[in-house]
């Protein structure tokens, strides 16, 4: 309200430092302040459940200004939480004042002026209340007894007091003795004398989490999104009104968005039955000891008797198999009600899945229905009914009781129930597999009928059948993954035909299942598989099979099945053949050991193994003699090692009981076949002296793989000593995957002339199995179709060039300094000396200028005008100069070559075509040798010397973290222009002069950008001095000599990535269109030294194209790195002011820039 009222104040002065808060109170009858202990200050709140964050006010187009709303929405800053409790010293129904500072451990603000607040219990009121204006009652609370012992509460959540999250419920059901029905007064009386009767009180607590009440600043900042304060009149007796009916309004929304929230339902257990009870519904907030006065209430009477027994559970296959539950035995482990006037009943749960009526979608088509023989069914027949009165009748059953249990529940226990064996009947009148349980009282004269029979249970298998038919493992490979797929046969849906399993186990595959059931098998198992396996002596399971086991049907309860189980043991390994590339040979890839011990695998839901078309042969009569075809596939090597020979077994189980493990599968090998090479077919035949050509029929690999990799091998008898001896040469190829007797064809290259060489090929996949090469088809030399003329030794290979200069020279003089000065066309060149070879052939080095074409007929052959031996005695080094030359009959040496240097009247073409250059060696009498020896190989273009790059250029610059400066430098890029090869020539033409006119002392000056468009790198180097000669000193009359410069320091060399372009300027020279490019980078001191601070600098740069490098170019004038001390912009116009406009200790200062 001052003048300042619409400056916002979100920014406070120090308030950023607040560390702690602290608060003190007084109540309205007392005079000293009670202060409490400084506390940190509390996390930054949301403002509402949005934490929208609202940012500067926009005074300036706001249409709140001269209004207190413009200040509650946008001066609000952050806000904070300090909760005081009935422990800090406050007490209900009283008045405080309260006051609170900000601060740190150094400063305090001062205390804030005074709230009074009254201290008062937080109300909550019930919906109903609310919508109705009913102070409570009976109404919103609705009860309903779903049985003698529980009663269902339904009502709305309350309505709860702003910024209240949470509110818990307490409610009381309270027995009465007599049925009054005026009302509830005197509810409280008498209830001890009821609970030493035996009537309890039933009481409930629940936590919930409601919508709360919106605050008034929630409030505000909604009505504001609404632009509500835009339409506010401007009469301020209007205006209180209207903000009024606006809050109203708010107020009504929320309450009708708690109308539309669901009903809570709270279950009160353990009541008594056939007992009228008051039912209280009160609430209270978390942390508070008093409970919100206002109730609901309602009076409700539970049903006569007790509750009948719940429905009997079925307990977990684990429990089952400790309680000696045999899986060929019809027996179940129930969890029932510990209730002795009971006993358990069990009737018939026939569903019609194996309904001998048929398919009723095949039977409404017309089609006819499928005779699958006489024979015993455990089913209803086409004549039976399955609804017939004796498949719906419950009969007692016999059981047998458990002790108790670690987490059985109270007032339960746990029973086997053991229906009748078999007997070799397999009626389903006489022996369902699918049952229904239920507790029925043995004397319904002395039980009310609502409890004659309890629950009962949800449809059961009594007893699963094994799997009869044998386990048909196979492996399955793709390009990227490869699994086991194990086939198995399960009457999910067709109906069996034979009696027993037994009878189908002994019985075997029906004759016509035989040539389907090959599809099914793996290669290994049908013999169509060369994998050589390690088995262990170890007998098949014997098996007990007592009466129950034989009489079992086959498919007894297998319409109930809902999981599958493997297990699967190792008893061999897999034989590897070929070259290991691990430590301790292919047997470090093997398992060590053969585990004779099953070990079981995660069950799968069977509807996953299903499989929607069975292959011709395997479906329709067939399925019901041995079952419906299902696949479970393992890919995960967690479980089997890959290597391992394994034999695996099933069981099916609905995750109450299993059925007996089925019969071990044929053991099979589990790992991806290596490829099989061919007996028989590879041939290898010499192209040149360093390359062969092989063919060879293609390996053998199992379906579904596209693609093999095959390495070719070249293994010499004699291994070399040194890098120009004989080596081992390989190549690999990955060649689609071909069927057997496909040539495939590649060649080697590499190899070292007139060496006796083993050849083999061998072959592995690119993704899967195993990462060694499989077993090789090999040939020897003598059977190598070997042409004589091309397997003498070849020219030699072309000479290696190295870095004659630059910051990293390759070999340097006696004195250190490099054999060449950078304007000079010279070359540090590596290649064998053939002076004395035992052949009698020497080869002399030659040159050609190649800087405007590199066709052969464009430049003219000529000796070099210095070629001379360098030592080099670095064992390193000498290593580098072996490996970087071909391998050749004679080791390389270094050399220093010098090339005439260019005379001053060469024309601009000429210059252009002096750039680069390419080197060869020649045999000095062609007559001595073929011609494909006259030659070696051409070296690439070489740059033959580099111009130092134009205006270098240092500027300093000034951040606020640092002090930097950048180089400048240009290069010029020649844009060459298209010539004729006559142009080449005439150019070539001008450097035919005789050598011996030339000194090898002769110094060139390179012309104006020489070589500067093939550079890619750059190398600065800097000095300073605190005052250079020449600059005058700070004292005008004292003029001391100045002080030298500090010896050149390198920095780094570096690629152009490091640098960008600021400018471009073109030019004409050299015979071609020049562009003036300037390149800038930064100064970049070497081993992170800094900037002497106060001294002048020089930068100088040389650039290279990786091998050739530049002189430096000519020093940049000095700059001093110093940066001057602010003053004042206008200090004669402006002076210092100091402005006090609130009092107190703190001062405004104002002052130019």
């Amino acid at each position: 309200k001052d003048s300042h009222a619409f400056t916002t104040r979100l920014y406070l002065p120090g308030q950023r430092l607040v560390q702690l808060v602290q608060v003190r109170f007084m109540t309205s009858s007392e005079d000293d302040w009670v202060t409490q202990p400084a506390r940190p200050l509390p996390p930054k709140q949301p403002r509402h459940a949005n934490e929208y964050k609202m940012g500067r006010s926009p005074v300036e187009e706001s249409k709140l200004i001269g209004q207190g709303a413009c200040e509650l929405v946008w001066d609000l800053g952050d806000r904070h939480e300090l909760w005081l409790w009935p422990g800090d010293g406050i007490m209900q129904s009283q008045t405080y004042q309260i006051q609170l500072r900000v601060g740190s451990l150094e400063c305090w603000s001062p205390w804030t002026a005074s709230c009074k607040v009254e201290f008062e219990p937080v109300t909550a009121k019930s919906l109903y209340s609310v919508v109705h204006k009913d102070s409570g009652g009976a109404g919103g609370l609705l009860l309903s007894a779903v049985s003698p012992s529980t009663v269902v509460a339904r009502f709305h959540p309350w309505w709860l007091a702003p910024s209240a999250h949470e509110i818990e419920y307490i409610m009381v059901a309270k027995p009465r003795l007599t049925h009054d029905t005026h009302g509830f007064e005197g509810m409280d009386e008498g209830y001890e004398e009821q609970e030493k009767g035996g009537a309890a009180v039933v009481k409930h607590l629940i936590t919930a989490q409601e919508p709360m009440h919106h605050t008034d600043e929630e409030v505000a900042h909604s009505l504001f999104e609404k632009d509500v304060f835009n339409d506010m009149p401007e009469d301020e007796r209007t205006a209180f009104p209207y903000v009024q009916s606006m809050v109203q309004r708010e107020y009504d929304a929320c309450l009708a968005a708690a109308q539309k929230l669901p009903e809570l339902e709270v279950s009160l257990t353990g009541l008594l039955a056939s007992t009228t009870y008051d039912v209280t519904v009160t609430a209270r907030y978390p942390g508070l000891t008093t409970k919100v006065e206002e109730t609901m209430h309602q009076v409700v009477e539970t049903p006569c008797g007790t509750a009948p027994p719940v429905p009997p559970s079925p307990m977990d296959a684990e429990l089952a198999e400790h309680a000696g539950c045999s899986p060929w035995a019809r027996a179940v482990l129930l969890e029932v009600e510990d209730r002795p006037e009971y006993e358990l009943q069990f009737t018939s749960a026939a569903s019609g899945w194996f309904d001998g009526a048929g398919d009723p979608k095949k039977k409404s088509q017309g089609k006819e229905k499928i005779d699958h023989g006489p024979g015993p069914r455990w089913w209803a027949s086409d004549k039976e009914d399955p609804h017939a009165t004796a498949m719906s009748q419950w009969w007692p059953v016999s059981c047998r009781s458990l002790p108790p249990a670690p987490g059985q529940k109270a007032g339960m226990k746990r029973i086997v129930a053991e229906l009748e064996a078999f007997g070799g009947r397999t009626s389903a009148s006489d022996m369902p597999d699918l049952v229904r349980f239920r507790l029925a009282t043995t004397d319904r004269s002395r039980c009310h009928t609502g409890r004659w029979v309890g629950g009962a249970s949800e449809v059961l298998p009594v007893c699963i059948a094994p799997l009869c038919a044998p386990v048909l493992p196979r492996r399955v490979f793709r390009e990227e993954s490869w699994c086991l797929q194990v086939s198995f046969f399960a009457h999910t849906v067709s109906k069996p035909v034979v009696g027993t399993a037994l009878q189908l186990r002994s019985g075997g595959f029906p004759s016509e299942a035989l040539k389907p059931r090959e599809s099914l098998l793996d290669q290994f198992l049908l013999g169509r598989s060369s994998e050589k396996v390690e088995m262990e002596t170890q007998n098949k399971d014997i098996r007990d099979e007592d009466a129950e086991a034989t009489a079992i049907p086959a498919g007894y309860g297998h319409r109930a099945v809902r999981l599958v189980q493997a297990r699967a043991r190792c008893v061999g390994k897999v034989v590897l053949q070929g070259d290991a590339e691990v430590p301790g040979g292919l047997d470090a890839l093997m398992p060590s050991t053969f585990s004779g011990a099953w070990m079981e695998m995660p069950a799968m839901p069977i509807e996953q193994c299903k499989v929607s078309k069975a292959p011709a042969g395997l479906d329709g009569p067939t399925a019901c003699k041995i079952g419906d075809l299902h696949t479970l596939q393992i890919s995960s090597s967690s479980y089997l090692q890959e290597g391992g020979c394994y034999e695996i077994q099933l069981r099916l189980g609905d995750s109450q009981r299993w059925s007996a493990w089925s019969d071990s599968s044929e053991r099979f090998p589990f790992s991806v076949p290596q490829p099989e090479p061919a007996e028989e077919g590879m041939e290898v035949r010499t192209l040149s002296a360093t390359v062969c050509h092989f063919s060879w029929p293609a390996f053998v690999v199992p379906a579904g793989l596209q693609h093999v990799t095959y390495r070719l091998l070249a293994e010499p008898k004699d291994l070399g000593s040194s890098a120009q001896g004989a080596f081992v040469s390989q190549d690999i190829h990955v060649l689609p995957a071909s069927k057997p007797g496909t040539t495939h064809e590649a060649t080697l290259t590499n190899l070292r002339p007139s060496t006796e060489y083993v050849y083999s090929v061998s072959a592995r996949y690119q993704n899967i199995g195993w990462k060694i090469w499989g077993q090789r088809l090999s040939l020897q030399q003598k059977d190598v179709l070997v042409v004589e003329e091309v397997t003498e030794w070849l020219a030699p290979p072309m000479p290696a060039v190295f870095p004659c200069n630059g910051p990293r020279p390759f070999a340097v003089a006696e004195e250190g300094l490099p054999f060449f000065h950078p304007s000079e066309q010279a070359f540090l060149l590596a290649f064998a000396d053939t002076s004395d070879a035992a052949d009698g052939l020497t080869y002399r080095l030659q040159y050609r200028r190649a800087g405007l074409s590199v066709d052969s007929k464009s430049g003219t052959w000529r000796t070099p005008l210095e070629v001379v031996s360098v030592d080099v005695e670095d064992e390193k080094k000498v290593e580098l100069l072996e490996a970087a030359v071909a391998p050749w009959k004679m080791l390389p040496r270094l050399w220093r070559v010098r090339l005439p240097p260019m005379q001053e009247d060469l024309d601009e073409v000429a210059a252009i075509h002096a750039q680069k250059v390419q080197f060869r060696l020649a045999v000095e009498v062609q007559s001595e040798c073929p011609v494909t020896r006259w030659y070696s190989s051409l070296t690439p273009p070489l740059t033959s010397a580099m111009a130092p790059p134009l205006m270098t250029k240092a500027q300093f610059e000034v951040t606020d973290t640092r002090l930097t400066i950048f180089v400048q430098f240009s290069l010029h890029r020649q844009i060459t222009e298209e010539v004729s090869l006559e142009d080449v020539l005439e150019a070539d033409s001008q450097f035919n002069i005789e050598a011996q006119d030339l000194s090898p002392a002769t110094r060139t000056v390179l012309p104006e950008g020489f070589g500067h468009m093939f550079a890619n790198r750059f190398q600065v180097r800097s000095r300073h001095s605190p005052r250079p000669q020449g600059m005058p000193p700070p004292d005008s009359s004292r003029r001391p000599p100045g002080v030298p410069w500090s010896p050149w320091c390198e920095g780094p060399d570096a690629g152009w990535q490091a640098t960008e372009i600021v400018n471009h300027s073109g030019d004409r020279a050299m015979g071609g269109a020049l562009s003036l490019n300037a390149f800038r980078t930064t100064l970049q001191m070497p081993d992170g030294a800094q900037l002497a601070y106060g001294s002048y600098y020089q930068v100088s740069v040389r650039i290279s194209d990786g091998t050739c490098w530049s002189d430096w170019s000519e020093p940049s004038n000095p700059i001093k790195v110093y940066v001057a001390p602010p003053k004042p912009d206008k200090p004669d116009t402006e002076v210092l002011s100091v402005v006090q406009e609130h009092g107190g200790t703190n001062v405004k200062l104002r002052w130019s820039p």
